[in-house]
């Protein structure tokens, strides 16, 4: 997904208005937006700079106009970007939701808070993981055909806020990368951008610890199921 300086400048408007709406922009907060603004190759010293003073000259309704005319999937990213910063101390407050939903309708989006709820949670906590499995099972048509246990390393990175992610496995699959196809409480899907790969993250808890990832092979029927 990729977005113009001027879009940038007005994203960094929107997320800054969320956090301000406590009256504290937390260090935290800022160092989310600048990592997620280095998502997208902006990096830290003058071109952040020129972002931020574009930002900071720009009106909330020239804001608004900007993000009215971003695709339905930039919009969607971006309320899910405002969200992770309202939880980024694991608790949206009824004043940083009202901003969200406010700005959602301002831009033509309204959607419900919830609907991006699980995913921004699971990606505050996870934006760089790795998942020790202990045991893999193999599946070809629907039919377990071998049992394994030996150790294999799966390091999972997500960006966009969750809306990708790239993964690999240690020492058996390179590194791939994925959109984000389907979220709900205890699982999140992900088809490849090679479409002959699907990854399903299977959580449990209120932590949201991984018990499960399983890689698919749509062209072979195949599943690899990590425990």
């Amino acid at each position: 997904m990729n977005f113009t300086e001027e879009e940038l400048a007005a994203i960094l408007k929107v997320a800054k208005k969320v956090a301000l709406a406590d009256q504290v922009f937390k260090k935290e907060e800022k160092d989310l937006i600048i990592a997620e603004l280095g998502c997208f190759n902006i990096n830290p010293g003058v071109q952040l700079q020129i972002i931020e003073s574009y930002a900071d000259g720009m009106t909330q309704e020239n804001a608004f106009s900007i993000l009215r005319d971003l695709s339905p999937e930039q919009k969607k990213y971006v309320l899910g970007f405002l969200v992770t910063i309202g939880k980024i101390d694991n608790n949206l407050d009824s004043k940083e939701a009202l901003v969200i939903e406010a700005i959602a309708i301002l831009i033509n989006y309204p959607v419900a808070i919830k609907d991006f709820m699980d995913l921004s949670g699971f990606y505050l906590s996870s934006k760089d993981l790795k998942f020790n499995s202990k045991n893999h099972k193999r599946f070809e048509h629907g039919v377990l055909v071998s049992d394994d246990y030996v150790t294999r390393i799966i390091t999972i990175n997500f960006h966009e806020s969750g809306r990708k992610m790239s993964v690999s496995i240690d020492p058996t699959l390179s590194l791939k990368y994925a959109n984000l196809s389907e979220c709900s409480d205890n699982i999140i899907t992900y088809i490849g951008e090679d479409p002959d790969y699907k990854f399903v993250i299977e959580l449990e808890g209120e932590e949201k610890n991984i018990v499960r990832f399983s890689v698919f092979r749509l062209d072979r029927d195949l599943e690899i199921r990590y425990l």
